[in-house]
């Protein structure tokens, strides 16, 4: 028997989380390919530079257990936006100045602690703002969307590049990432002020 694509019950909340989740994918994929390239065009040699990137690999996972302390995870919304906000002011500011062997480390250090807090307060987020009783549909789409949004960011990441330059290339990436924060943010105030609704909604009733 053929099986149909089910969406949530608000078709609205699906359209608009789906989008706001396709920029996140964009943002953490436009420039993370590229990242080898970017270390030898600010000098160092292959060696070096194969280092280099195995270090930030390393610090990446690292940052991972930072986030997982009580006083990021409690108000995982709020360092979310944060975190995004400022990393993409300071993104944005490297793509001004331009990127020479010590401020690429910073960049590197700065997009390494960026990406290991999307992914942790991403989730938390998740499971606080998104209906119970659809939780399935809601994860499915979130997922399709990330995906898709993490594919097209590589192919517009390594278009920029060929065509503006690294610098380009680092300063679009700070805007994504505000655009993203902001825009996930929003609609993750906007779910959960919804799902606590229906929550103490149902409660009354009962």
């Amino acid at each position: 028997m053929k099986k149909t694509f089910k969406l949530p019950t608000n078709k609205s909340h699906s359209i608009f989380l789906y989008l706001s989740v396709l920029i996140l994918g964009i943002s953490t994929s436009l420039i993370e390919p590229l990242i080898p390239v970017l270390i030898k065009n600010v000098g160092y040699n292959a060696a070096v530079a194969s280092i280099i990137y195995t270090m930030y690999g390393i610090f990446k996972v690292l940052s991972i257990f930072l986030f997982k302390f009580n006083i990021f995870s409690r108000n995982a919304s709020k360092t979310f936006v944060t975190l995004e906000l400022t990393s993409g002011i300071i993104i944005i500011i490297l793509g001004f100045i331009g990127i020479d062997r010590i401020l690429m480390v910073v960049f590197l250090m700065i997009i390494g602690i960026e990406t290991a807090g999307f992914f942790v307060l991403k989730e938390i987020m998740e499971y606080d703002m998104l209906p119970k009783n659809e939780l399935v549909l809601y994860l499915g789409i979130i997922q399709s969307a990330f995906l898709l949004g993490d594919a097209l960011g590589s192919i517009l990441g390594a278009s920029i590049y060929t065509v503006y330059g690294e610098n380009v290339l680092i300063s679009i990436l700070g805007m994504i990432i505000i655009i993203s924060g902001a825009t996930y943010h929003r609609m993750y105030v906007y779910m959960k002020k919804q799902r606590d609704f229906c929550s103490s909604d149902h409660g009354t009733q009962t």
